[in-house]
C-alpha cells in the first residue's frame, strides 16, 4: 500500500531508489524477489481494501488494481 501511495503522489528517481533498495537488502542479508507477488491473498484482500479506500486513488483500491499502479515502479522498462 505504501508503494502505491508513493507512486501515485510522488516523483522518485529510479536509480537512487534502486540503489537504496539494494543497499537495504544487503544490510539485512535478504534477497530481493525477481517479481512482485502478494504473499497471502486471503490475508491481504480485505485489509488492503479497507485501508486503500481511505487513502488511495480509486485506480488502486483493490489488490487486483494495485500491481497495475506499482509495477512500472517495480519493473521499469
Amino acid at each position: 500500500m505504501d508503494l502505491v501511495a508513493i507512486v501515485s503522489e510522488a516523483s522518485v528517481d529510479a536509480a537512487q531508489q534502486d540503489s537504496a533498495l539494494r543497499s537495504e537488502a544487503d544490510r539485512r542479508s535478504i534477497d530481493l524477489p525477481t517479481a512482485f507477488s502478494v504473499p497471502d491473498r486471503g490475508l491481504w484482500d480485505m485489509g488492503y481494501a479497507a485501508e486503500a479506500s481511505q487513502s488511495l486513488p480509486a485506480t488502486a483500491r483493490t489488490l487486483d488494481d494495485a500491481p497495475t499502479v506499482a509495477e512500472p515502479f517495480l519493473d521499469p522498462p
